[in-house]
């Protein structure tokens, strides 16, 4: 009888397997590249974000993994995989099984977990634990990996702020050069810190962030290389929505010390020039800004991170533009209370 159902299952998979693409194809050999004989195989769509990667649960022998279908040839992409297997070794990343060159895709395991919520982003358990992953990413040797250059923060500013100037709204082409002005200074107070650069992920935001009991992995990993000390943490103080506190208490213990001032005040530049860029990449990725919006509709950014982490499907450019003028309102509010 067992070997009945096996024929049969074997029958199903080469009827499905005629109709699919090559890809897919390429996904099924990968999967029995490392577990041989397959017995259950099942596919679902993972939505959300703005990556230009999709990604897919597959439940195969019973056992869940999550397949990253790159959005590059995997040539172009090859840093990204080597820092993911990397990371994965010191227990930040899901661990690799397979990646594919032909039709750039990887196999990782599924975190049995949830991203976090803004409520646990906060707490002081996930802040220890984030510290803590930090530490451990900051070291890593990942120059076979990526230029030692690393991303430049204000290179990529200056290239959305191009894209994005003299805007036909008065208002938002006045905010738009008002913080491009502001951040351009900024921009002078970090490089004169002179602080070394470190390897980071460059993209901490709770969406990429797993929370497995006492534990948090981070997934995602298209964004990084080398970048400011601190920038990681600071990243993640912007889209958690932390208060002056929380920033603290979360300096504190990566730090292994009561932060300086000077630290803070670093800190806190970082924050302006993170959010600078994220304002400027979402006007930028839009293609028909939507500033027929009122600015005054418009509420405090926590209203809109708060929607966005509980769904992360939420991408519409009217969305995505009431981020942006909430985080504009942040960056002014922020800068000023650092000029008192």
């Amino acid at each position: 009888m067992k070997l009945k159902i096996h024929f049969l299952f074997l029958i199903f998979f080469h009827s499905f397997l005629s109709c699919i693409t090559t890809q897919e194809e390429s996904i099924f050999n990968g999967f029995q590249h490392f577990l041989d004989n397959i017995y259950s195989y099942e596919r679902k769509k993972l939505v959300g974000g703005l990556s230009k990667n999709t990604q897919y649960l597959y439940t195969v022998n019973d056992k869940k993994y999550v397949v990253r279908v790159l959005g590059e040839i995997l040539s172009k992409r090859q840093s990204e995989v080597g820092i993911h297997s990397l990371a994965a070794t010191h227990g930040i990343a899901p661990h690799v099984y397979y990646y594919d060159d032909a039709y750039s895709f990887i196999i990782m395991d599924y975190i049995e977990g949830h991203t976090l919520s803004l409520e646990q982003a906060n707490k002081p358990e996930v802040l220890d634990c984030t510290a803590k992953k930090v530490h451990l990413i900051t070291p890593l040797d990942a120059h076979a990996f990526i230029n030692e250059d690393g991303w430049n923060l204000f290179a990529q500013i200056n290239k959305d702020y191009n894209k994005i100037k003299n805007q036909q709204d008065a208002i938002l082409n006045a905010m738009i050069e008002q913080t491009f002005s502001t951040t351009q200074s900024i921009h002078q107070f970090l490089e004169n810190q002179q602080h070394p650069l470190v390897f980071c992920h460059n993209d901490l935001n709770y969406r990429n962030i797993f929370f497995t009991e006492k534990d948090v992995i981070f997934i995602d990993w298209e964004m990084a290389g080398m970048n400011y000390e601190l920038y990681d943490l600071a990243y993640y103080s912007v889209f958690s929505c932390l208060q002056e506190a929380n920033d603290t208490y979360l300096l504190t213990k990566y730090l292994e010390r009561t932060p300086f001032q000077a630290d803070l005040n670093y800190f806190k530049y970082l924050k302006l020039m993170i959010r600078c860029c994220n304002v400027f990449y979402i006007l930028a990725f839009l293609d028909n800004i939507p500033t027929h919006i009122p600015m005054e509709s418009i509420k405090d950014f926590k209203f809109y991170a708060q929607i966005f982490c509980e769904d992360p499907t939420v991408i519409s450019p009217e969305f995505l533009y009431a981020i942006a003028i909430s985080q504009f309102r942040m960056f002014f509010e922020e800068y000023s209370n650092m000029m008192i």
